[in-house]
């Protein structure tokens, strides 16, 4: 990175916050039975000895495991897990940690990843501002559910908004690896290839296109992991988990205004593939040196996006509270009270927190369009972009030099 005692000191901070989660979780036994790092140990064990893709109830029984499965909606009973066959490789480390760490090791990563995703904001940011924001992010409802369900949605932003930034680089291949890692095991990531190509930066894009190739062939050389029975349990659990309460994708929208799932999807596909041209026509510099807007078109595309993903949005979010226009920090004070209103009463009632979801993506997105909210605004470019200098810089291609960007 361009600074790298700031960087070597937040990567130490970031570890020294996930050890202090981790001795908590282990000092107080927290081990919920319905962790989904656990379906992705099991996952990974079938891979290995039987097939990935039967019913996680049944793999958890041989091995002999306690979990806990929520079915989908009108489904008789929970199937299989649903992870891309190099999901399913990258969860083989998993194995080195016996099932009762499990949920200790989720709780270390999730916030490690969060405290590297705050970083560069953290470091324009009074010590005043920093306390809040902290506070903000561990009650905020996407922080939450990604803590308490253990998934991989801090793991992924962390990937992707780092790999987006050494794209900038002069080759930014790592770049381009971080976000292919990232897109596996959770699929947004991978419309950042859009920018990356309108802006000429082959040689990302095509790392990110080959680590999904490999990664993905790598797991289905894996003996329990086959090409039918991956794009089987895919699809069938992309339109039967849809209906969930903390979908927040456009497509459950779709579906719950009447449209059957298939032209829910295209229908939303056509709409933002139409939004992201005018984005491109309208604010071009902005929306090719931006991964933002991208990023939550992306959350609304998928038919299946969970609240937990908005961990990758927490940076952008924050950075409206710090900012000196007060509309934009109506739209931030309106954001947070969104994302910690379900936590508040999620031990009280049932939370719709899908629309939560929908609703403060839908919040980001127009305060991008009227310049609200940008990377440089966020602190991000200044620290990943700004910083390069000397041959490592990119030369930044056509309408993105009408828009320099200054420290």
């Amino acid at each position: 990175m361009s600074n790298p005692k700031y960087w070597g000191n937040a990567l130490i901070v970031a570890t020294a916050c996930g050890a202090v989660a981790l001795a908590v979780v282990t000092l107080i036994s927290l081990d919920p039975a319905d962790a989904d790092i656990k379906y992705d140990w099991i996952s990974a064990n079938a891979a290995l000895t039987s097939d990935a893709y039967s019913g996680v109830l049944e793999l958890a029984r041989e091995l002999d495991v306690s979990i806990l499965v929520h079915a989908a909606p009108g489904a008789s009973e929970p199937g299989a897990h649903p992870r891309t066959p190099g999901a399913i490789l990258v969860s083989i480390p998993l194995l080195a940690f016996s099932f009762d760490q499990l949920f200790a090791v989720s709780t270390f990563l999730t916030v490690a990843s969060g405290a590297l995703i705050m970083a560069p904001l953290f470091r324009r940011a009074s010590k005043i501002d920093r306390t809040a924001l902290v506070l903000l992010s561990l009650v905020a409802a996407p922080s939450f559910v990604a803590l308490r369900f253990a998934g991989q949605a801090a793991v992924v932003a962390a990937l992707t908004i780092f790999g987006w930034a050494m794209t900038s680089r002069k080759k930014g291949i790592l770049g381009g690896i971080l976000i292919g890692l990232a897109g596996v095991l959770k699929v947004f990531p991978l419309l950042l290839v859009i920018p990356l190509l309108l802006r000429r930066r082959y040689a990302p894009a095509a790392a990110t296109f080959f680590t999904v190739l490999l990664l993905n062939l790598g797991g289905l050389a894996l003996p329990g992991v086959g090409f039918k029975g991956a794009l089987s349990v895919l699809t069938e659990a992309s339109v039967t988990w849809t209906g969930l309460l903390s979908n927040g994708s456009l497509v459950k929208a779709a579906v719950q205004a009447g449209l059957q799932h298939g032209a829910a999807q295209i229908v939303v596909l056509v709409v933002l593939g139409a939004l992201s041209g005018v984005l491109v026509k309208v604010h071009r510099s902005r929306a090719l040196a931006d991964p933002l807007p991208w990023i939550v078109i992306s959350l609304l595309a998928i038919p299946l996006s969970w609240i937990s993903y908005d961990v990758i949005l927490l940076a952008a979010l924050g950075s409206l509270l710090l900012s000196d226009d007060k509309r934009a920090r109506i739209v931030g004070m309106a954001g947070w009270a969104l994302w910690i209103a379900p936590t508040l009463a999620y031990s009280f009632v049932v939370v719709e927190s899908g629309a939560v979801s929908l609703a403060v993506r839908m919040f980001l997105l127009v305060a991008w369009w009227m310049s609200l909210l940008t990377w440089k605004s966020r602190g991000l470019s200044s620290t990943w972009v700004d910083g390069v200098s000397g041959p490592e810089r990119e030369e930044t291609p056509g309408a993105l030099a009408a828009e320099p960007i200054q420290r």
